[in-house]
């Protein structure tokens, strides 16, 4: 009997051990990286229709198409430019969808998945004409300018300016503020056009791709810190991160 129960211990210890190792051993390998989701991108710059060519769309094609966004340019080598689409057109419908205005277009686009067909209706001139157009992936420095929406400011590659004396050994690198949305985190901040980003965080920002990398890393309601160069001095701003909007076109 003695035996018996030493055996069984013995069995008993053995399949514990087996249990801890494995549970170790799973312990040990890190999570598979979460896959994010591809943005849609159609590769234009778009504006509100004014009240004035609201007035005159009104008067050629009647008041229910007052509406839309106006195309501004067709960015070379996106999926708006290879489907014809010219500066002046004004998109009033995708697929059988009116478009008011150019967040409505832009939610739609940035959430629907790359190589999508979509159809749109655009008035050029005094025609009407349908645009069929495939959804493109959002090329990973418009997400940088992306990620900067949620900030309130939009930048650009530094990449072709002439060099300043605050980065002359690296002329090449940077990302430069152009725009600051009154009233947005970055202009309470303090933050300006012309800034020069160089650091989010702990990260040194020398493309928009950095830039997007590290605000996708930022959660809402979290406070991040972003270092800049302006007038060859380095100033520190801290902003809070507003929520991320849908799965969020520069179009």
């Amino acid at each position: 009997m003695t035996g018996r129960w030493s055996l069984h211990i013995l069995l008993t210890t053995v399949l514990l051990l087996s249990s801890f190792r494995l549970a170790a051993a799973e312990a040990a390998d890190p999570p598979p990286p979460v896959k994010e989701q591809p943005i849609g991108w159609l590769g234009v710059s778009i504006q509100e229709v004014g009240e004035e060519l609201a007035e005159r769309l009104a008067a050629t094609f009647g008041v229910e198409s007052g509406t839309g966004v106006l195309v501004l340019e067709a960015i070379r080598g996106g999926p708006a430019e290879a489907a014809g689409l010219k500066p002046s057109d004004v998109i009033v419908k995708l697929d059988n969808q009116p478009i008011w205005e150019v967040r409505q277009l832009q939610k739609i686009i940035r959430g629907s998945a790359p190589g999508r067909s979509i159809r749109l209706t655009i008035l050029r001139g005094r025609e009407r004409v349908q645009v069929p157009v495939t959804v493109g992936h959002m090329p990973e420095g418009i997400t940088g300018q992306l990620a900067g929406e949620r900030l309130g400011l939009f930048a650009r590659s530094r990449a072709g300016e002439a060099p300043g004396k605050e980065v002359e050994e690296k002329p090449e690198e940077g990302v430069r503020v152009m725009v600051v949305e009154p009233g947005s985190p970055a202009a309470e901040a303090g933050m300006r056009p012309q800034d020069l980003l160089v650091k989010i965080g702990e990260h040194d920002i020398r493309s928009l791709e950095d830039m997007a990398k590290a605000l996708r890393l930022g959660r809402g309601g979290e406070d991040v810190s972003i270092q800049v160069i302006r007038d060859g001095e380095r100033h520190v701003f801290s902003l809070k991160v507003p929520p991320s909007a849908e799965n969020t076109e520069s179009r």
